[in-house]
């Protein structure tokens, strides 16, 4: 079974829900999505640079966004996450890759493709 690479972006998803709960993740992300890219656009009108770095991070949490509302609707989260406890450490430590422009979007992107 392949596992996803560097970083599984569903995996890692499946696991903080596993330890934090729907509720808490679905409201970091439905909530942290949409105000980094309000905050992006709104910091542009001062530094471009800036403000286009917060709209990639704002870019970034969309798939996590994105798989957390599926693994509710489905319900599968408990039962994916379990399985990725023993990397909860491993996985800490990768999730420094979300600050890396566009990163996360990307991986995803290719990890949903291989899939198929």
């Amino acid at each position: 079974m392949r596992r996803g690479g560097f970083f599984p972006v569903r995996k890692v998803v499946a696991l903080d829900i596993y330890l934090h709960g729907y509720t808490f993740i679905l409201l970091e992300f439905g909530l942290g999505t949409p105000l980094l890219f309000l905050f992006g656009f709104w910091t542009m009108s001062y530094s471009n640079l800036l403000g286009l770095y917060l709209i990639t991070l704002g870019l970034n949490y969309l798939p996590l966004l994105l798989y957390a509302v599926d693994m509710k609707l489905k319900g599968s989260a408990m039962n994916e996450g379990k399985s990725e406890v023993s990397r909860n450490r491993e996985y800490s430590i990768r999730q420094f890759i979300l600050f890396i422009p566009l990163s996360t979007l990307l991986l995803a992107v290719h990890q949903e493709l291989g899939r198929g």
